[in-house]
């Protein structure tokens, strides 16, 4: 092996090293984090039942064809 190329592979490989012990912990303590942030989904509902349709506005009346207007309240209920 050249003896030029030992220095920079070192320092290279150092690098890499330093970079894995800064690197992996604030991946694994921040992905944990993300992974527990949830609340168990108390405040989600998928039934059609628990999804409320407001009444269409004013504006929505005025400036939404009618056909669109159902098919945008159907969206919505799904």
């Amino acid at each position: 092996m050249n003896a030029r190329a030992i220095g920079p592979i070192i320092i290279g490989g150092m690098v890499l090293l330093l970079a894995g012990i800064l690197v992996v912990p604030m991946l694994v303590v921040g992905g944990s984090a993300l992974l527990f942030a949830g609340s168990g989904g108390t405040n989600c509902g998928s039934s059609s039942a628990a999804a409320v349709q407001p009444a269409v506005s004013t504006e929505a009346a005025n400036s939404i064809p009618a056909n669109y207007l159902k098919w945008f309240q159907k969206a919505g209920m799904q």
